[in-house]
């Protein structure tokens, strides 16, 4: 009755409430706090209303794999927390940084059609959390960012670190909403590596800022972007925003034409980012036979059981939407 004020990854106001001064991430329809040694194996959450799936408070070494994750109203799976959680009256993650959720894995998974209530939905949110794995997921048809790693505006400390990004087939996403991208990262995140990716289809959007395959956003340093395929993205392949010594290495980026760069820099000096052995090429010099050898390494290597897709049968190797090979 009050309104729908919604922000990124599900971050919203309680409108029901007349204080409209805190904002938190949807809840979710599975939580674990205080979870060690975990494991969620195989099964679906489907058609919630909310978030399915998340690793949230002092959970540690837990794995979720070969789920499927389909219809929820806000994100795919949450892995930490923000920084909204007090200690002594001070952010945990000044107080008590001890207290990150670390060494999380997900795999195998498919996430898919997240986002269906809050548009700002994301595949995959990895907050304020330590040595999570994201391996090997198929994550796709989203209206906003597939993966988003990191929850601080800025470069200064956090407890967030050495997250994986690793040999996900992540496609159609941005499909509503814009300043985002396959991969979405914030913050500063020392040792985290974003490898082998597949990124494709990734529109133009209605938004005044544009998306892109990667998105490095405010304070986002320490990053390695290696191994990557970036292709079918209307606008640049990269895009960095106030972001401060990454180092980009082997990829292959597919620009939609001779007029758009490689790497877009929002307030961001050039040589703030290390481009490193990079292989450019326009669109329309692109063998699509890369794509096709390049997706066998990527996404699911045991699929769940039961995907549907919008045929109604499920291809793990698609590589491109409406791909009639």
């Amino acid at each position: 009755p009050r309104g729908y004020a919604g922000g990124q990854a599900t971050i919203h106001e309680d409108r029901y409430e007349d204080d409209h001064s805190g904002r938190v991430l949807m809840p979710a329809a599975i939580t674990f706090d205080f979870a060690e040694q975990c494991a969620l194996l195989g099964g679906s959450v489907r058609n919630v209303g909310q978030t399915a799936v998340w690793f949230r408070r002092e959970s540690h070494s837990n794995w979720m794999d070969g789920v499927l994750i389909d219809e929820v109203g806000g994100n795919g799976v949450n892995i930490g927390e923000t920084r909204t959680r007090q200690v002594d009256g001070v952010s945990w993650t000044e107080a008590a940084p001890e207290q990150v959720s670390r060494g999380n894995r997900l795999s195998n998974c498919v996430i898919q059609r997240t986002g269906r209530i809050c548009f700002s939905g994301v595949g995959v949110w990895v907050g304020m959390a330590a040595d999570t794995e994201v391996r090997q997921n198929l994550i796709r048809d989203l209206p906003y960012t597939g993966v988003s790693v990191g929850w601080m505006w800025n470069p200064e400390p956090t407890p967030c670190a050495r997250t994986i990004v690793d040999a996900n087939h992540i496609h159609d996403v941005m499909q509503v909403l814009s300043d985002g991208g396959g991969i979405y990262t914030l913050g500063r995140q020392p040792g985290a590596i974003l490898r082998g990716n597949l990124i494709h289809d990734v529109p133009l959007n209605v938004g005044r800022a544009e998306s892109n395959g990667m998105f490095l956003d405010q304070g986002t340093k320490g990053l390695i972007i290696e191994g990557n395929l970036i292709h079918r993205v209307d606008r640049s392949p990269l895009r960095f925003h106030q972001a401060i010594g990454n180092v980009v290495r082997d990829n292959v980026l597919v620009l939609p034409d001779a007029d758009t760069p490689k790497v877009r820099y929002n307030r961001t000096p050039e040589e703030n980012i290390a481009l490193v052995d990079n292989e450019v090429v326009n669109a329309s010099d692109f063998a699509p036979a890369t794509a096709v050898q390049f997706r066998y390494g990527v996404g699911p290597r045991v699929v769940p059981d039961d995907v549907p897709n919008s045929s109604g049968a499920f291809d793990p190797w698609a590589v491109e939407s409406g791909d009639s090979e």
